[in-house]
């Protein structure tokens, strides 16, 4: 099959590029304006989208942040990903969140994170990490999964393209340990009658 680059081509290429280099796409961070985080992480990835608002009120998406996260941040509980998210997106755009000075808004999904800089007993990794959260001013608010479609939408779909056996990420989150050739009843029954006659 050839290809061969026509005028319907060239149409849908110019329609493209108008679109993509048109004002209401692009847009630049503004210190000035308020800032939106919203973060999700789920199972092997962590995914963070920043957004603000603009002079009408229409919240525009400006950057994207993804992370794969390594063999070992893959075995952490539920709140210490989620808690690694916030920190990994403030790292990432330390630039731009540090130059604002209006409250940032982080939607998460997890509920027990709202209370984050309240809780009183944080494990030792938690606690270096929330000392690296002091310099901003932000606030953790918890939102439905459901209404974190954006975000969500970005986990679930780089989730699914990762679940599969020759990723080690998914290879060692369920392991059977008792498999059938490991263990034959009729050694157990003899080591058991061994271990009373002795």
């Amino acid at each position: 099959m050839i290809f061969e680059w026509n005028q319907a081509c060239q149409t849908i290429f110019d329609h493209m590029k108008k679109r993509m280099t048109e004002v209401s796409i692009l847009r630049h961070f503004d210190q000035n304006k308020e800032t939106i985080l919203e973060t999700d992480s789920f199972n092997y990835v962590n995914d963070d989208i920043l957004s603000q608002y603009d002079d009408e009120e229409t919240l525009h998406s400006m950057i994207y942040y993804s992370k794969n996260l390594s063999l070992a941040e893959c075995n952490y509980e539920i709140y210490d990903k989620k808690l690694l998210t916030i920190i990994q997106v403030f790292k990432h755009w330390w630039s731009e969140l540090k130059l604002t000075e209006l409250l940032i808004k982080m939607f998460t999904d997890h509920q027990v994170l709202t209370s984050l800089m309240k809780d009183k007993e944080l494990s030792r990794r938690q606690m270096r990490w929330v000392q690296k959260l002091v310099d901003f001013n932000f606030k953790i608010m918890y939102r439905l999964n459901k209404q974190n479609i954006k975000v969500d939408a970005l986990t679930r779909w780089v989730d699914s393209v990762s679940r599969s056996f020759e990723n080690e990420r998914c290879r060692y989150q369920q392991t059977t340990i008792l498999t059938l050739n490991r263990m034959k009843i009729a050694d157990l029954k003899k080591n058991i009658d061994e271990s009373i006659y002795k």
